[in-house]
């Protein structure tokens, strides 16, 4: 998640980041549905750990006057195949800055990743990336969208009243304290949410063992073997 140098020419913000070769996390999901598998629970411990270590330690305003709005984006989290992830963008309130109005497909898509209290016009923090976080964690676990859905006052529905499903109807052999967790991420209530990131980083260790970057190699050779050649 190194940033070698940003700022903004005509009114452009730009990151510029070390090369990277992989695939966007929205294609590792993709990919696992179309094969009908899941991934390793170490491999998926691993790239939560790693996301998380993506959590921007402190944020400017959006530029424009747009408001912030913080969340994780999967086709902009890149995996690259030495195990190594990039989170590629700060955040929606930062590309309605930049981006065209007639970009909504751009605001539609990224929609279904925020927290309760940002979709409701509230101030994000912390708390409200863990909301994304757990978005993220429960589509790379069950190879399906949580709240998405063609129209954007849908999504807002289901974001902000919606029961979670329980993720065990889809991976009943999840061990007890990754439900736990996806869950705990996922509460409408910021100040009943999973916000314990050093915590959070503890249990995914447990899961991944301190291998995980070489197991995501492995399986991402194993897996990816035919798109690493392109």
């Amino acid at each position: 998640c190194d940033i070698i140098d940003q700022g903004s020419i005509k009114n452009q913000m730009f990151w510029v980041r070390p090369y990277f070769t992989g695939r966007s996390l929205h294609f590792m999901i993709k990919k696992m549905w179309s094969l009908k598998q899941y991934m390793p629970l170490d491999v998926v411990a691993h790239i939560i750990d790693s996301i998380i270590q993506c959590f921007p330690s402190q944020l400017p305003p959006a530029p424009n006057g747009f408001p912030m709005v913080l969340e994780f984006y999967p086709r902009h989290i890149l995996v690259g195949y030495d195990g190594q992830l990039q989170n590629t963008d700060l955040g929606l309130g930062y590309w309605l800055s930049t981006l065209p109005p007639s970009s909504f497909s751009e605001v539609k898509a990224r929609w279904p990743y925020l927290s309760p209290e940002e979709v409701s016009g509230g101030q994000p923090d912390e708390r409200s990336l863990c909301f994304s976080l757990g978005i993220v964690f429960y589509e790379i676990l069950t190879n399906r969208r949580l709240f998405w859905s063609n129209s954007i006052q849908k999504s807002q529905e289901r974001i902000m009243a919606a029961a979670v499903p329980p993720i065990t109807k889809v991976r009943p052999e999840l061990p007890a304290e990754m439900v736990k967790l996806v869950h705990g991420l996922l509460e409408k209530i910021p100040d009943e949410r999973t916000a314990d990131l050093t915590h959070i980083r503890e249990q995914l260790a447990a899961i991944h063992g301190g291998q995980g970057k070489q197991q995501l190699m492995g399986f991402l050779e194993q897996t990816l073997a035919a798109e690493q050649d392109e």
